[in-house]
């Protein structure tokens, strides 16, 4: 995943706190693979593998 950006992501208590306090709508993606999404994710996930 040496092609993804971190320029738009947040530290873990960060976005825990968004979604908590729900100040923002947030989208989370989920770039894992569908078996490890399907194992378990953060509610309202989205699924979108990276390779």
């Amino acid at each position: 995943m040496e092609n993804v950006s971190h320029k738009n992501c947040l530290p873990l208590d960060e976005l825990k706190q968004f979604i908590i306090l729900k100040k923002q709508h947030v989208k989370i993606i989920d770039v894992r693979s569908k078996e490890e999404f399907e194992e378990k994710h953060i509610p309202g996930a989205m699924q979108n593998y990276l390779k």
